[in-house]
Formats: structure tokens, sequence, C-alpha cells
């Protein structure tokens, strides 16, 4: 019995670490109880089909305590990229349509965020539970005990080198995702200081603001598809980058 509660409390370590930051389940408008009840559940489910034997002693029990902490937090870490090339995206289209002043909420923070990256935020939770990829996740992680069993949790020079990769990955993505608009404000910006030169008496700051915000809205409108189907892409790579992460956290 002491082996089974072990043998389930490391791997409620995991899956409760991961459920930390996982995209959709870490909101902090989410109450902590429900949190960990779905931890408690998914625990419960994975633990008899969780590979890896049960560390016996203090010392064993610590190290693996350690060790699914990171692996939960690392596999969830992977997951959250998507949330922060939103927020690159945004951060992007905010800056060149000129609403730095404006504020929604966020429903991945809880808290004010700007427009455009709110927006983004909330398209990118409709496509993950729409196209149940929630369950794919899930699936992957209980996969990541195939890969990395209990206690077999290695940091290597591959791991390493890999989430460096993936986090420098994710500026370039952004600038895909608001290209677009960056891409009419350059002109507009361009149109303007030509106009400038042309006529010296007019405010092209005054006169290219609101110019900027009513063609980016517009932009914005009309390349939302293009910009789901960039976030689409990000979630249906998900449960495959859990595996392949899992899998150099394996050492494989």
């Amino acid at each position: 019995m002491n082996d089974f509660l072990i043998h389930w409390f490391v791997v409620f370590v995991r899956v409760g670490a991961l459920l930390v930051v996982l995209p959709g389940f870490a909101m902090t408008n989410i109450p902590a109880r429900v949190r960990i009840a779905l931890a408690l559940l998914i625990s419960l489910v994975t633990g008899p089909i969780a590979a890896g034997d049960t560390p016996l002693g203090d010392h064993r029990l610590v190290a693996a305590i350690g060790g699914e902490l990171g692996v939960g937090l690392i596999l969830g870490f992977v997951c959250r990229m998507m949330v922060h090339v939103i927020e690159v995206a945004g951060a992007l289209i905010t800056t060149d349509i000129g609403l730095q002043m404006s504020s929604a909420f966020s429903p991945l923070t809880s808290g004010a965020t700007n427009v455009p990256t709110t927006l983004l935020q909330w398209l990118g939770l409709i496509l993950m539970f729409s196209l149940n990829l929630h369950h794919w996740m899930i699936a992957a992680v209980l996969r990541s005990y195939a890969l990395v069993p209990i206690g077999a949790f290695r940091v290597n020079e591959t791991l390493a080198m890999d989430l460096i990769r993936r986090s420098g990955t994710m500026f370039s993505i952004g600038v895909e995702m608001a290209a677009p608009l960056m891409a009419v404000s350059f002109v507009i910006t361009v149109v303007f200081a030509l106009l400038n030169r042309a006529v010296p008496a007019l405010n092209v700051f005054t006169d290219s603001f609101a110019l900027k915000i009513l063609s980016g809205l517009s932009v914005f409108g009309m390349t939302v598809s293009l910009t789901a189907q960039h976030i689409s892409n990000l979630l249906h790579r998900l449960p495959d980058d859990i595996s392949k992460v899992s899998a150099m956290l394996g050492g494989h």
C-alpha cells in the first residue's frame, strides 16, 4: 500500500507541475481546487501504466520528486511557448496599429493586456478546445512515461540546445503572424514621409495615427483566418513536441 501511494504521488508531481503551466489549464481564474482535482484524476489513471521503479528510501524519493517536477515543468514550458508566440505577435501588432494605450482582460493571465494580444489569446484557446488538442496533449504526457520513466530524468546538451532553438523561433513565428500589419504600417509610414517632404506644413503624426488604426484593424480582420491557421499549426505540433522533448529527457 505504501509502495502504491509513493508511486502515485511521484506521478502526481509530474502531472501537477505540467498543469501549473499548461495553456488552458493554468489560467489563474480556474480555481486551484479544480486543477488539483484534475491532476489527481489524471494521476490515478496514469499511475498503473507509468513506467519506472517505485522510489523507495528518502534519498531516492527526493531525487525522483525533483526529477518528476523538472520533467513536468519542462514539458509545460514547451506547451507554453505557444502563448509566448501569441504575445510576441500581439505586441508587434499593437505597436504597428498604435493601440498601446488600449487594454482588455486576458484569459491567460487574468490581468489587463493590449487588445490584439487578448483577441489572439482567446482565438488560441477556442482553437485548442474546439480541435480537441487538449486531449492530445494529455495523451502525449501519458506517453512521456514510456520515453522518460520515473527516475530516468536526464539533463543533456541535446535537450538544452533544443530548448534554446525553440525559444529562438518564437520571435520569428510571431513576426510571421504580424507580418501583414507590419507591412501596412510600413507603407503608410513611407507614404506620409513622402507627403511631409512635399507638404512640410502637414501634421504627419496626427494624420497618420488615425489612418494606421483604421487600416490596421481592417487588415487584422481580413487576415484573422490566416492568423488562426498559424495558431492551429502551432497547436497541432504540440503533441509531437512533447514526445520529442520527452525522448530527450529520457536520453534517447
